[in-house]
């Protein structure tokens, strides 16, 4: 008897004809389906704005491909950020700051915040140094806006924002929350 029943069932069902739903359904569902598609590009897009860290509204950003060898050297911070690191930041100004870009792609990083690592941007008054690489990338390819670098080192990536279209460029380094104005600015050092 059992298994009479659940024969029936499947016949019944193999011989039912497929359900149909009003068209003003099956739009209301299409919408919500594109809409929640939206919403996933929407936070795709916002996560890679932020990860980049590059306020695409402002002037001074690098649209024009640099020469890599512009960009090989000794960077510095400028002497308004010397200020912040040591008034705001509270960190020895005795130890000298630095990015090496070398022609080899390799990079190293010589006593820099700690402030840059930290995402609220705020100082535990510690100087870091790494090893590591560093490529020219291009945000957006298929618009005009805008060259980095990026930097690889100790299991961690980050985009250095490039700022003018002729040399000498610098480079600015977002420190926090983009919003709020903090930056460091590094300066390449004149060949010696």
């Amino acid at each position: 008897m059992l298994r009479h029943n659940f024969a029936s069932v499947y016949e019944g069902l193999r011989q039912a004809k497929p359900l149909t739903y009003p068209s003003h359904r099956c739009t209301f569902m299409h919408i919500i389906g594109c809409s929640i598609k939206a919403l996933i590009m929407f936070i795709m897009a916002a996560s890679l704005f932020s990860s980049c860290r590059v306020n695409f509204g402002s002037s001074g950003y690098t649209t024009v491909e640099p020469n890599k060898s512009d960009l090989v050297g000794t960077w510095v911070p400028d002497q308004a950020t010397l200020e912040d690191m040591k008034k705001r930041g509270g960190y020895d100004s005795s130890l000298s700051t630095r990015l090496v870009l070398k022609s080899d792609g390799s990079l190293e990083i010589a006593n820099m915040p700690d402030w840059w690592e930290i995402p609220s941007g705020t100082s535990q008054r510690a100087m870091i140094s790494h090893s590591g690489s560093w490529s020219l990338d291009h945000i957006h390819p298929d618009q005009t806006c805008c060259w980095t670098i990026a930097v690889k080192y100790s299991n961690r990536a980050s985009f250095l924002n490039l700022l003018g279209n002729k040399p000498p460029h610098k480079i600015e380094i977002i420190i926090g929350d983009p919003d709020s104005g903090n930056e460091m600015i590094f300066i390449k050092q004149a060949s010696q």
